[in-house]
């Protein structure tokens, strides 16, 4: 009898302490971004926890960015290029 482990996850989901732990900032910007429909985020749970995954925040971090290169004579890839994002932003609603 053979048993097979399950695939190995190749993302992980973070909570907006860890989102906000790895992007260096407080976790009120990670929710301001959700709301205003900038960073991608999905409710999992009885309890409806916020969770996000890697690449999500990957893409706003890079959508925030205007990465310069310094010495573009240094060995080293150069970084990807900023193209469009892989979700669709949502249009602000008016306030009441």
């Amino acid at each position: 009898m053979t048993s097979s482990a399950p695939a190995e996850r190749t993302y992980e989901w973070l909570t907006v302490k860890e989102a906000a732990a790895r992007a260096k900032c407080h976790p009120n910007l990670i929710y301001t971004a959700i709301r205003r429909g900038q960073l991608r985020a999905s409710r999992l749970g009885v309890r409806k926890d916020i969770r996000i995954l890697e690449s999500w925040l990957d893409a706003w971090m890079i959508s925030l960015s205007t990465p310069t290169l310094i010495n573009p004579d240094a060995p080293g890839e150069d970084p990807p290029p900023v193209g469009p994002l892989p979700f669709a932003r949502t249009q602000k609603r008016e306030r009441r």
